[in-house]
């Protein structure tokens, strides 16, 4: 539950970290439950797979061995 400013803006800098953390993976702001996407990680092979999950906290991609979850601090669910 938001009580003050302080906790508003707290949400307001977790949605522009995971925002910057989406741009990184070269993933939409605008990505949607059952988009495909490819991640590419830096060193490591790309990652294909299906958004599973997707607010403007927290991105799920389902891929065919894998669950990848990106997710702020906060509470989610």
């Amino acid at each position: 539950m938001l009580r003050s400013r302080g906790d508003l803006a707290m949400v307001d800098l977790r949605v522009r970290r995971l925002r910057e953390a989406r741009r990184a993976l070269g993933v939409s702001d605008r990505v949607e439950v059952g988009d495909e996407v490819r991640l590419p990680p830096a060193g490591l092979t790309p990652i294909e797979g299906v958004v599973d999950y997707a607010t403007p906290v927290f991105l799920g991609v389902r891929s065919a061995d894998a669950l990848y979850r990106f997710y702020g601090r906060d509470a989610w669910g």
